[in-house]
């Protein structure tokens, strides 16, 4: 299941991260071997960015940049529209499997005469020249989308990012795929992937990278604030290069970063304190993606797949299968939500409030059969005495708000 612009672009408030996070999201990325990282831990006024990766890629020009200020994990560096970082880093993304990993929170994407699009392109990391076109870059494309403008055209990736919010875009590069480009948003795949590398696909490019603006160092500037920048010669969606993305380390990343799962609470990925629906269709994607991630092996069973689902709806949210709302029972109001939501057998992406609850990513007569097998019906909240309905009265209550549900629809 791939999520596209509406649940990526809702607003992602994230918290800061502790002292502790930040040292664990340095922990996964180090332990991926990044040829280039850039962390921003440097005092105000540095004229140096160390490469954290251990492999001497430091910066050695630093222009207009405000560090010291708060960043996803510990500092951050903050742009002004008219800064810029050149890096002793000149990775070709033609030489190999490539990937670029950021955290950005843009400050000014401006529509000032009010026809959608912002007034121009901010590039946030790009490569100059050297002995190839480059044309290797991130940034905020012309119709407001994170994106690139590689292989001379622009790939969009279908995320609309906001204003001060904090967004994690990772860019993975397949040196012999047709379509090389992949983009991940907070940890997820774009709707699109995977994308044409543009009309001439990737070309080589052996200049230095550039931070903050287009690769000239003198337009297309990023206003906002960066953190943790790195640069892997290896697909970090497909570490072992076996085109098997369920071994991906970018949602660990981004649940590092975040807290996500790791502030305590099991199961609890957007770490709000809380297992909500979010949660669970979190995991469900995860499930169906194949993703490994320890985060998401909530029953410790040392992998993650359909008994984990069970396992946080009945264990951990203390549940039934058919709980649409997630209030702690399993009732006819359940049933008359996920009716009115409209999902029932079209075919749809459902998620679990909508009546996803077998995990295949729809609402249809097979989620009924697997919550009446899970008997919570009427039962009232677990651990409590009740009546259990006779199962030719669950099938008959649910074809009767079925057919209701459908003649509220009509009739809106």
């Amino acid at each position: 299941m791939k999520y596209g612009r509406l649940w990526l672009c809702s607003g992602l408030g994230l918290l800061m991260a502790s002292n502790g996070a930040m040292a664990d999201y340095a922990d996964e990325v180090l332990a991926d071997n990044p040829v280039a990282y850039y962390r921003f831990e440097e005092p105000e006024g540095s004229d140096q960015i160390l490469d954290s990766s251990g492999n001497d890629n430091h910066s050695y020009e630093v222009n207009f940049v405000d560090l010291e200020v708060e960043g996803i994990v510990g500092n951050g560096a903050e742009f002004f529209g008219d800064g810029s970082i050149a890096l002793d880093y000149a990775g070709d993304p033609t030489g190999s499997d490539f990937t670029i990993e950021t955290w950005l929170k843009a400050s000014e994407i401006m529509d000032t005469d009010g026809d959608g699009f912002a007034n121009g392109t901010q590039v946030y990391v790009a490569q100059k020249d050297g002995g190839g076109l480059g044309r290797s870059d991130m940034l905020i494309t012309a119709n407001n989308e994170l994106g690139t403008f590689i292989g001379g055209g622009t790939s969009n990736s279908g995320i609309l990012p906001e204003n001060e919010t904090w967004y994690h875009f990772v860019m993975t590069i397949d040196e012999d795929d047709l379509d090389p480009l992949r983009f991940y948003i907070n940890g997820e795949e774009s709707e699109f992937n995977p994308l044409p590398g543009g009309p001439n696909r990737v070309e080589f490019a052996d200049g230095e990278w550039v931070l903050g603006s287009h690769k000239s160092q003198g337009s297309q500037f990023f206003t906002g604030i960066l953190d943790e920048i790195a640069f892997y010669e290896y697909r970090l969606d497909d570490p072992n290069g076996d085109d098997d993305i369920s071994d991906s380390r970018i949602m660990a990343h981004y649940l590092a970063a975040t807290g996500g799962g790791g502030g305590g609470l099991v199961g609890d990925f957007d770490d709000d304190g809380l297992l909500t629906a979010d949660d669970i269709d979190r995991l469900t994607v995860a499930v169906s993606d194949g993703l490994t991630d320890a985060i998401f092996d909530v029953n410790e069973s040392g992998g993650v797949d359909a008994d984990d689902r069970i396992y946080w709806v009945e264990t951990l949210k203390n549940t039934y299968v058919g709980d649409s709302n997630l209030d702690g029972e399993f009732g006819t109001g359940d049933f008359v939500a996920v009716f009115t939501a409209g999902k029932f057998e079209t075919g749809q992406d459902a998620t679990w409030a909508e009546g996803d609850w077998n995990g295949d990513g729809q609402f249809s007569t097979s989620d009924f059969v697997m919550a009446f097998n899970f008997g919570g019906f009427e039962q009232g909240p677990k651990g409590g005495v009740s009546a259990v309905p006779e199962p030719n009265s669950f099938a008959l209550l649910a074809c009767g708000l079925l057919g209701v549900t459908g003649i509220v629809r009509r009739r809106r």
